[in-house]
């Protein structure tokens, strides 16, 4: 079963859909229509605008719902970081080493020419903490960085343990 960081947001003012990938470590309560300029907040029972006016729910969501299915908290994540920053097979070698070292990590996929980190894991990773592991080497790969209204490119594939 996969959880999907990409949404499609539809404006109840105007009907404009837009793609937006959603945060992995905070509800969005706010999201503001490039079309009209109407600011979403969250429908009354919904934690975010995700939720609300989404395709797709927010990540915690959807995650509760698959580990309520499994009858457990113990799901194995794969979550899909898009990276800027890689270009070739030593890059991808760098990235797997520095992403393995952080707690909860099993294991490491990284492809460049994809420009994307695989990471095997029990719990959702924000990607700021993953930057934050690149900079503490001075390393030049990052997350890709959130568009203006929504957030970096991510997906995650759950494998129940």
């Amino acid at each position: 079963m996969d959880i999907y960081l990409i949404s499609t947001i539809t404006c109840p003012n105007c009907g404009h859909t837009v793609e937006e990938v959603m945060p992995t470590d905070a509800c969005q309560h706010a999201y503001k229509c490039p079309e009209c300029g109407t600011v979403l907040t969250p429908k009354p029972g919904d934690c975010c605008v995700f939720c609300s006016y989404g395709s797709v729910k927010c990540p915690s969501v959807q995650l509760a719902e698959i580990q309520k299915k499994a009858g457990t908290d113990s799901v194995e994540v794969a979550i899909h970081y898009p990276l800027e920053g890689m270009m070739c097979m030593a890059c991808e070698a760098t990235v797997k080493q520095i992403i393995s070292d952080l707690p909860d990590v099993f294991n490491v996929e990284a492809d460049w020419k994809k420009g994307e980190a695989v990471v095997y894991t029990n719990r959702i990773i924000s990607a700021k903490y993953i930057d934050r592991a690149f900079e503490a080497k001075h390393l030049p790969y990052r997350v890709k960085k959130p568009s203006q209204n929504g957030n970096s490119n991510q997906m995650f594939n759950v494998i129940k343990f």
